[in-house]
């Protein structure tokens, strides 16, 4: 997934806005572009970016499932513009 301009990136952040994100490691074994956040790093992780995108999910949402791909494909191109994705295990 290419991101160019304001609109695809307004549209994927709108569309995983309304779902959440499960996988840490990719189908392949290769390391997530995700960054798993707890209770112990949350506030510090946070406070040291400028801009990042945290999702909160719950392991067993199958809409949490779905878009995990996604979530992930965007992690990658945003890594690039030094925008950090990370998430959050709600349960």
């Amino acid at each position: 997934m290419k991101l160019t301009g304001a609109l695809s990136l307004t549209t994927a952040v709108a569309a995983w806005a309304a779902t959440g994100l499960v996988a840490t490691v990719l189908a392949d074994g290769a390391a997530s572009a995700v960054k798993v956040l707890t209770n112990n790093d949350f506030l510090s992780w946070t406070r040291d970016q400028n801009l990042a995108l945290v999702e909160f999910y719950a392991p067993w949402c199958g809409y949490c499932q779905a878009m995990a791909p996604a979530y992930e494909m965007a992690a990658e191109a945003l890594k690039k513009n030094s925008i950090p994705l990370a998430k959050v295990d709600c349960t």
